[in-house]
């Protein structure tokens, strides 16, 4: 995180007294995300039009090590990463809910440890900041998981619907994706917007 004298409750603070739009930035490993009106600090204090209380659900292979490490003791942000055990970071953060996965993981497992999972995530949440990486896909060359696209999509399906179906906004941003050859990410990133679409539609 580039060195500032300001600390992050600061900066957002003086973010939420703009009047212009804001740009969502966001990532496992930078500090949080400043989503149109919604602003979650690390400060305990998660604003936003539609409640206090914020889920991140992590599913990028990698750990959200940036989200844990910042929303660490904050009773308002629930941080799931759901990651695989052997890969980077090396050393992990605590999230509110970490579960690791071998290597080797595949569609099956992977499904049914997220429906286990998920449910304890989002409740309580009145927004879910979705990361929605597709570097468990088998051709990733950094994943070490075994997904296939159709699993991939599964897995955003039970996202959605778990949101969907709960009634409360969610924030979609991208993750991780190093396939060979790389059309195979981008191919599953839109899959990804698919799923959102078929079920927000």
């Amino acid at each position: 995180m580039p060195a500032s004298s300001d600390s992050s409750a600061t900066r957002a603070a003086r973010l939420a007294d703009r009047t212009e739009p804001k740009v969502a930035i966001a990532s496992t490993s930078v500090p949080p995300a400043v989503a149109s009106d919604e602003i979650v600090t690390q400060s305990g204090a998660t604003r936003t039009p539609y409640g206090r209380r914020a889920a991140v659900i992590d599913l990028d292979v990698h750990q959200g090590n940036g989200t844990a490490a910042i929303f660490a003791g904050d009773p308002d942000v629930f941080t799931f990463s759901m990651h695989g055990a052997k890969n980077f970071p090396f050393r992990k953060q605590r999230s509110s809910l970490d579960v690791e996965l071998a290597d080797g993981c595949g569609d099956r497992e992977y499904l049914e440890t997220l429906e286990q999972y998920l449910p304890a995530a989002i409740a309580g949440a009145d927004i879910v900041f979705y990361q929605g990486g597709v570097d468990p896909l088998a051709e990733d060359t950094l994943g070490r998981l075994s997904l296939t696209h159709e699993g991939l999509r599964a897995r955003d399906r039970i996202v959605f619907q778990a949101v969907r179906d709960r009634t409360v906004p969610i924030v979609l941003t991208l993750g991780g994706g190093y396939a060979r050859p790389i059309d195979l990410s981008a191919l599953a990133h839109a899959g990804t917007y698919r799923e959102a679409r078929a079920v927000f539609d």
